[in-house]
């Protein structure tokens, strides 16, 4: 009996790669929870025949022998198992164990209130429908799905190389803006993740206060690579400016705070709930919220915030954080850098470096409040990437009241640690130099525009790619990174276009037979 998923999709074409992307869809994959994806994945090479080796770290890669052809090239294609896990504020998924619901519209694949994991889900579904086809004529290929990709690159940070000897690389993680056109991305960003904890002192809330609940939504979000350059609005810095402005004449605690979902996807909701004793807060908050409702409701229509009181203390009892360390909070999330840092001398129009605040939530216990934010720095300059990751880190021990200095050198940093402040670092992604001039870059563009008749764009992205890694573990092969058209990522707007994915498929397909 067929699942929902494999229904939405039963006659779309390529069959068998919307029929694997059913069955993933079904399987949870949160980063460093990519268990069952690989299960299954372990599963079809035993079904089909095929060797395979998993690495200590979970990396997986399958092996399938040259089919009609006589090349003595070896080709790898990967893909990632992982998925950003966004949804909806009224969606009750739960990405542990729920299946994403897929929805079909028109030429459009998305899913009902959530991330749709086309990305990397679709490339990995391509691979499989390739290792499964037994007609196409290819090299010896070997197929490298790896894990912990959106949450810092794990996966290929921690490959076994030795599991692995390429001539090409052909990455499918690169996602088409448009279908009037072909991509080809011979170059990206590195980047490097920065979580801190900061620890305050509780307080406790009086009889006499009231707690309020803030509700953020309908932002757009987005990558915070590919998007960046947009000037999207973080979530999480305009529920601080609109607390700013409240914080004028009346004074309140700081209960709860969550905004955002992931270090490299930019908030598009939040929620804040605060105590108070002004018995006018909810006049004051109506007008400001109109106010921000006004200046952002023109570019992004779907945007609303919504106030209402609590009849009962939330989670965290009667602990909350004082008014003079709430409004520090609020200034800090205002002027932490969430953007384009720096642009590119060198390549028009691609944002050389950035950082994003992806994530803000606070964790009370019985002595302290603990603030949590969680950030992304990308560049594709490796000295400008250390000293974004260095300015963050600066300004964190400036707010924490931390008086020692911070060694320049942090390549091989992973934690700092002072009495009230936590840092952790992950490893740096490595940027990947552009080489637009390769044999496979170029036989991509013939192809491509013999079989679709539309030109194809030579370009490099500023998103940390895993090409970047794989080009460091193996310098002599020719790497690209190729893809169908998908829209919104990182967001529960994330959608694939269909035909895009049947065109994509017979490109890839022609180009196999011709290496």
């Amino acid at each position: 009996m067929l699942t929902p998923n494999e229904i939405v999709v039963q006659n779309l074409q390529p069959p068998k790669v919307w029929q694997f992307f059913a069955q993933l869809s079904n399987l949870p994959r949160l980063s460093g929870q990519e268990q069952l994806v690989r299960n299954w994945l372990i599963a079809f090479a035993k079904q089909k025949n095929l060797a395979y080796k998993q690495d200590a770290y979970g990396n997986l890669v399958i092996y399938k022998p040259a089919q009609h052809s006589s090349s003595s090239k070896t080709i790898c294609l990967q893909a990632h198992m992982d998925m950003v896990p966004a949804k909806e504020s009224t969606s009750n998924h739960d990405f542990t164990k729920d299946p994403i619901q897929l929805v079909l519209q028109d030429d459009w694949l998305t899913a009902n209130q959530t991330t749709l994991g086309a990305d990397n889900g679709i490339g990995l579904s391509i691979i499989l429908a390739i290792l499964d086809d037994l007609e196409i004529a290819h090299p010896k290929l070997q197929a490298l799905f790896t894990v912990e990709e959106e949450s810092g690159l794990g996966g290929v940070n921690h490959l076994d190389a030795a599991l692995l000897n390429p001539d090409y690389i052909i990455n499918t993680d690169y996602d088409v803006p448009n279908q009037e056109v072909g991509v080809v991305c011979v170059g990206s960003a590195g980047g490097r993740s920065l979580e801190s904890i900061i620890t305050f002192p509780t307080t406790e809330l009086q009889a006499s206060e009231v707690v309020y609940q803030l509700d953020l939504s309908g932002l757009p979000g987005g990558h915070s690579g590919v998007d960046i350059h947009k000037n999207l609005p973080n979530a999480s810095q305009l529920l601080a400016s609109l607390l700013l402005d409240l914080a004028v004449d009346t004074k309140f605690k700081l209960v709860f705070w969550q905004s955002g979902s992931a270090d490299n996807a930019i908030p598009a909701a939040g929620q804040v709930k605060l105590a108070t004793t002004d018995l006018e807060v909810e006049s004051k908050l109506e007008k400001i919220l109109l106010k921000y409702l006004e200046i952002y409701r023109s570019g992004y229509p779907s945007l609303t915030i919504t106030c209402k009181k609590l009849d009962v203390f939330p989670e965290t009892g009667f602990l909350a954080l004082d008014f003079v360390n709430t409004i520090k909070v609020l200034r800090l999330i205002t002027v932490i850098p969430s953007g384009v840092i720096a642009m590119s001398q060198e390549v028009s129009g691609l944002v050389q470096t950035s950082n994003n605040l992806g994530i803000v939530e606070t964790q009370v216990d019985n002595k302290t409040f603990n603030l949590r934010l969680v950030m992304m720095a990308r560049s594709d300059n490796n000295w400008e990437l250390q000293a974004t990751v260095l300015r963050l880190i600066n300004l964190l021990c400036l707010f924490s009241g931390v008086h020692l200095a911070v060694a320049t050198d942090l390549e091989q940093a992973q934690t700092l640690s002072w009495d009230n402040l936590l840092i952790k670092l992950s490893d740096r992604v490595e940027g990947w130099q552009a080489n637009p001039n390769s044999r496979l870059a170029k036989l991509w563009q013939e192809v491509f525009t013999s079989q679709t008749n539309k030109p194809v764009i030579v370009e490099a992205v500023h998103a940390g790619l895993e090409c970047g890694k794989l080009a460091s573990f193996f310098p002599n092969a020719e790497v690209i990174s190729v893809g169908p058209e998908v829209k919104h990522l990182h967001s529960t707007n994330e959608k694939v276009r269909v035909s895009s994915v049947a065109e994509f498929y017979s490109v890839l397909v022609s180009l196999l037979s011709k290496i």
